[in-house]
């Protein structure tokens, strides 16, 4: 599975308006393979808590598409699972590529992820780019970068 991440920043740096929906940048996920699933945890969160965690399930031709602050994940799957994943983003929004915004999870049986731990593995490493550059490496997780 991966971490809870969003595709895209939530700050105003990056050019994110969210009250002007023809400025929000989203998400499309095509389903190719029955049986596609997201984790969704809902808009506009500071956590991933782990409580509030619902499913959505894909099937082939499906089509999902969110906004781009929507907290999810991908499912993890016993064999290789395919979908296209895809970007909509305004005119004039920098976003930069191959990024999205780690989400720290929230679990009430386990409080976890001071900023130095790793959302996927728990690994604590003595600084937070230490963290960043694992979970980048390892996992192929990546921080959007704030200007």
């Amino acid at each position: 599975m991966q971490g809870p991440h969003r595709d895209f920043s939530v700050n105003f740096e990056d050019g994110f308006d969210y009250w002007d929906y023809t400025k929000v940048p989203g998400t499309i996920i095509l389903a190719v393979q029955d049986g596609t699933r997201i984790h969704g945890f809902g808009w506009n969160r500071i956590v991933a808590d782990l409580t509030e965690r619902f499913d959505i399930v894909l099937n082939r031709g499906d089509v999902l598409l969110f906004r781009g602050e929507f907290v999810h994940c991908g499912a993890a799957y016993q064999t290789v699972h395919i979908r296209i994943h895809c970007y909509l983003e305004p005119r004039h929004y920098q976003h930069p590529p191959n990024t999205t915004e780690i989400v720290a999870v929230f679990d009430p049986d386990e409080i976890r992820l001071p900023e130095n731990q790793c959302p996927t593995c728990g690994n604590t490493y003595a600084t937070r780019q230490n963290m960043l550059r694992h979970a980048r490496e390892k996992h192929g997780l990546f921080q959007n970068r704030h200007r």
